[in-house]
């Protein structure tokens, strides 16, 4: 499914970021960036935090102000 080219996106992308996350802001913006046709709403999600919940391997945490950032779930 091209969910799937999306989401393995996803988690490399937070992999690379390594221990301390990624903002799930930046993260949006590398998948826009990488895929520039992609549509959340296509997907099935209202938001790309949703998205994000809906991928098993990743948790968002709040860190403050407003920022979540996005992990490997440990």
């Amino acid at each position: 499914a091209a969910s799937d080219v999306y989401k393995r996106q996803m988690v490399d992308t937070v992999k690379k970021a390594g221990v301390t996350g990624i903002d799930i802001g930046q993260l949006a913006q590398k998948v826009y960036d990488h895929f520039p046709n992609f549509k959340v709403k296509k997907l099935g999600y209202a938001t790309f935090q949703k998205l994000v919940h809906s991928i098993r391997a990743l948790q968002v945490e709040n860190v403050g102000n407003n920022q979540k950032n996005v992990y490997l779930k440990r």
